[in-house]
């Protein structure tokens, strides 16, 4: 009886260690195919959508926080031209939810110029990340984003993209 649990041991300590190596046990940010706005020419009073597009999806990411800032010149009550910008935040369990981030953004009818757009995606790894800086750019569709950053504890991205207003 003694060397038949003894067996089943060893048989279960081998199990356990062939299955926990198989494992994919290492984070990783994703990776990016560029931004997608529709319209793809903004139109005063309607609503602006930008999309950060993955190419991949990360891996093993506890949380993600989108930093979008929107910057653009409006007509003040004074009919003059006043640079301002806009900042929208948010944060999401990314293994839950590892959709493409999005903004919306309702331009209005006073804007006088283009809309720059700057996207910063920081991920908080749940378990070891790989250290890379190689800096890769993407941009397959309008604008570009960047992995500009990883560690063995986070991941960041970064991007832009300028969208014009119709009629300027």
């Amino acid at each position: 009886m003694k060397r038949f649990l003894f067996t089943s041991l060893i048989v279960c300590v081998l199990c356990s260690v062939v299955s926990c190596g198989d494992e994919d046990v290492t984070s990783y940010m994703p990776t990016w195919k560029g931004f997608q706005v529709t319209p793809e020419m903004a139109i005063k009073g309607d609503t602006l959508k930008v999309v950060a597009v993955q190419e991949q999806i990360g891996h093993l990411i506890y949380q993600a926080k989108y930093d979008w800032t929107l910057a653009y010149t409006f007509e003040n009550s004074k009919g003059i031209g006043q640079d301002t910008t806009v900042t929208f935040t948010s944060s999401v369990c990314y293994d839950a939810q590892p959709q493409d981030p999005e903004m919306k953004f309702a331009v209005p009818q006073n804007i006088l110029s283009s809309i720059e757009v700057n996207f910063v995606g920081t991920y908080s790894y749940s378990a070891q990340g790989t250290r890379t800086t190689d800096g890769s750019i993407y941009s397959d569709y309008a604008g570009s984003l960047r992995q500009s950053q990883s560690s063995t504890l986070f991941g960041k991205s970064t991007g832009r993209v300028t969208v014009k207003v119709q009629g300027l």
